[in-house]
């Protein structure tokens, strides 16, 4: 019932668009015990979400399909990837992933210009803003709420 109200309360809503939800429920003894409910909410001024790209084809297709992912990288890091993909796709901005679960960060040094997303620890979604030209402060910093492409550049460990 709480879902039914939730979905119906964004399509109510005028400012954003609400694709298909997706409801993970686990049970134990018939008993729900962690149910987690993804909506994708999303609408820029252009009435667009946030555009993903891939690296590579290969990429793209090991993070688009769930026996792939499962395969590559077992079942929980798969489920977590599915949840931060899903996060990227709903999101107007890169801006509103500083609000998400995922500790959306850019990554310093040698891979400056690159952000990271919390997986299965040790493991992050890297990637990259893909507008051209990239965002900017005035003070030259990365403008998240201006951000409307990334580019996927893998899953790593980046503390090898």
């Amino acid at each position: 019932h709480l879902l039914h109200r939730a979905v119906e309360h964004f399509r109510k809503t005028n400012d954003c668009l609400v694709r298909a939800p997706r409801v993970d429920l686990t049970l134990r003894g018939g008993h729900p015990i962690l149910v987690s409910l993804t909506l994708g909410v999303n609408k820029n001024e252009d009435g667009n979400e946030l555009d993903i790209g891939f690296r590579t084809k290969k990429l793209k297709k090991s993070c688009s399909d769930r026996k792939t992912m499962e395969k590559n990288w077992g079942q929980d890091q798969a489920k977590r990837l599915r949840v931060r993909l899903d996060n990227l796709q709903a999101a107007e901005h890169l801006g509103v992933l500083k609000n998400l679960p995922g500790r959306c960060h850019e990554l310093k040094g040698d891979r400056a210009g690159q952000l990271s997303l919390d997986l299965v620890h040790p493991y992050r979604l890297i990637f990259e803003p893909a507008d051209n030209p990239v965002p900017e402060k005035e003070d030259g910093g990365l403008d998240w709420d201006r951000v409307r492409s990334v580019r996927i550049l893998g899953v790593e460990d980046t503390h090898e």
